[in-house]
């Protein structure tokens, strides 16, 4: 960062950096939930916001957002903010429906994946 400007202090609880530390071993989590870990673990431990947007490959703009977020609200604040935009025209068990149908075999037409209209002939 430049001069006079602060990097956020961070300070992790104990607990807090054991759920971190656990995050970015995971293999089933996200990827953009292990880099902000990872940026979270490298703040409390006192590294500089350049080096940290180094070892995590980002950029020093992304370090401070998240810096300054997990300054406010702590580590809850590395979760997803809800979006604007458009609503989504169909629920999640109707989501969950239309996979499962499109995963099931079935006649295809001898291409590997249904189309549309073969969907909802299924339906």
């Amino acid at each position: 960062m430049g001069p006079g400007r602060q990097a956020q202090v961070i300070r992790l609880s104990r607990e807090d950096r054991k759920s971190l530390e656990s995050l970015t071993r995971r293999g089933t989590a996200e990827h953009r939930e292990v880099i902000r870990a990872q940026i979270a673990l490298m703040a409390h431990a006192g590294e500089t916001t350049t080096a940290i947007s180094q070892a995590v490959d980002v950029s020093v703009q992304t370090v401070s957002h998240w810096r300054t977020r997990l300054a406010r609200h702590g580590v809850q604040g590395l979760q997803e903010v809800a979006r604007s935009g458009r609503p989504r025209r169909i629920g999640a068990a109707q989501r969950l429906e239309l996979l499962s149908l499109a995963c099931e075999p079935g006649e295809t037409q001898g291409r590997a994946t249904p189309t549309l209209d073969e969907l909802v002939d299924r339906a």
